[in-house]
């Protein structure tokens, strides 16, 4: 569904920067990289010519994203960049201790409970003060 919708936007987009050539009569725009795309419109049913007409640049534009559905699935997606916070600090009888977390507040909360669990809450701030923490990505 997900694709489904990229590939909408995509089209919506690629029409936007679509220019309608001037001696194409049968519908057809051409992109600004060059491809050709057909332009569906809605049109009445008189004429059976016209009806053929039109059913086949439907088929056109079905198969047209059909093949662009099938070169996005076929392109390998990067997998995005995981932020992390490491923080660490000398704790009075806990010792050194470090914790990962995403976010800051995370890391933190987690360094104190480590804290807690070694030793008694009450000792568990830092004997120089201060807790130093480091963002990184994966």
């Amino acid at each position: 569904m997900k694709k489904f919708i990229l590939l909408a936007l995509a089209l919506l987009s690629l029409s936007a920067v679509a220019q309608r050539r001037g001696d194409d009569r049968d519908g057809s725009l051409t992109l600004r990289d060059g491809r050709n795309i057909m332009r569906i419109e809605i049109g009445d049913d008189r004429d059976d010519r016209d009806m053929l007409r039109r059913v086949r640049r439907l088929e056109q534009a079905v198969r047209d994203l059909q093949d662009q559905v099938y070169q996005l699935q076929s392109t390998p997606v990067a997998a995005p960049r995981r932020h992390y916070v490491v923080c660490s600090g000398t704790y009075f009888r806990a010792g050194p201790l470090s914790a990962r977390a995403n976010t800051e507040t995370e890391a933190r909360a987690s360094l104190m409970s480590q804290c807690a669990s070694r030793a008694n809450q009450m000792f568990c701030g830092p004997l120089d003060g201060e807790v130093r923490c480091e963002r990184g990505q994966e």
